[in-house]
């Protein structure tokens, strides 16, 4: 699915069924025939299949496919709350961000319907329906009956299959796995240098609500940021940086992945096609001419290295260096920020 030209229908046609694009501050022309500027549309052959409107808050608020009634969206704490088209009302109930139930209304009937949900908040089963997807959110089956919420209990959109992250900021495409248009965020701001990228290739501990910027999932909980300077690769996978503290002190900052423990039967860090022991770690950075007496402090940002006790990789990283070393009993996980030389660092509940 590809983005189709702003301001006009005149361009060239899509390269697939349908395209999604949002209109800056022009009316779109003869594309939909409508002089409102916060129109968007999906075409198809230069068919408009449907038309979207947003309110001021720049939020989806209606939405008109060819051939069928207006679908109106009411939110709640900017969260999509209901959806009523013609006699049938949607209600989702919440509590904090997770999907409980759903309620349809029509005709003044009821029914309602217990959602289950996984860890990323996507709809996997209610009333007797099952649901999968792919990483990226592709779901199976495509569409229900019930018209239920998709991955990360986010609605999907009945013409294209897509994603309306952002309460319809930015379509993402679950098949080709990325977003159909650029993040304005980017390439210099939180939205990073890839503009289309998806969780930044994370999507499995990842989400993105906003359609901005990710966000770990729950289980994981925030520990700390830290502001680093003068990062050096001694590898494909493992980092060192300087922080520099507000007391002054310099701590050296290592960053990677690491192996739970036994695996290797040694204390090691991962890099690609190899482990890198304490030892070598030491030599890698006197190799850099890094001056050790430099700092007063060792720090691995690494899963599982403090495990073990005595025989820890931090442990045995101490004993070559004669410096304090800190590392991790079990889980962590590391964001690295390149554009603000931050690193965010999470432990697993």
């Amino acid at each position: 699915m590809l983005p189709a030209p702003f301001g006009t229908a005149n361009g060239p046609a899509p390269s697939s069924s349908a395209s999604w694009a949002k209109t800056l501050s022009k009316p779109r022309l003869a594309a939909t025939t409508l002089h409102q500027r916060n129109d968007t549309v999906a075409i198809s052959d230069r068919s408009v299949l449907c038309v979207y409107r947003y309110d001021p808050l720049d939020r989806l608020a209606d939405c008109l496919a060819a051939g069928q009634g207006s679908a109106r969206f009411f939110y709640q704490k900017n969260r999509l709350a209901t959806q009523i088209q013609g006699q049938i009302q949607h209600s989702l109930l919440r509590t904090d961000e997770h999907l409980l139930a759903q309620r349809r209304t029509e005709d003044n009937q009821s029914d309602s319907a217990l959602l289950l949900t996984d860890q990323q908040q996507s709809v996997i089963a209610a009333q007797g329906l099952a649901l999968a997807y792919t990483p990226y959110g592709h779901r199976h089956p495509s569409a229900g009956p019930m018209n239920l919420p998709g991955f990360t209990g986010q609605r999907v959109d009945p013409v294209t299959g897509h994603y309306l992250l952002g309460n319809g900021y930015r379509a993402f495409n679950p098949v080709l796995m990325r977003f159909n248009s650029p993040d304005s965020l980017s390439p210099f701001g939180e939205g990073g240098l890839n503009a289309y990228a998806y969780c930044e290739g994370d999507p499995v501990n990842r989400v993105d609500p906003s359609g901005h910027v990710p966000k770990f999932l729950k289980r994981f909980v925030p520990v700390k940021r830290l502001k680093l300077s003068n990062r050096i690769n001694l590898g494909e996978g493992l980092d060192i940086y300087t922080q520099l503290k507000k007391t002054g002190e310099r701590t050296l900052v290592v960053n990677a992945h690491g192996f739970p423990p036994s695996v290797p039967e040694f204390p090691a860090l991962k890099i690609k096609n190899g482990d890198v022991s304490p030892e070598l770690l030491y030599y890698r950075i006197k190799q850099k001419k890094i001056n050790i007496d430099d700092y007063e402090s060792i720090h691995v940002v690494s899963c599982y290295s403090g495990d073990s006790g005595a025989g820890s990789f931090a442990n045995n990283l101490a004993a070559l260096t004669g410096l304090p070393v800190k590392g991790y009993i079990g889980r962590v996980v590391s964001q690295v920020s390149e554009h603000s030389a931050s690193l965010g660092i999470l432990r697993s509940t």
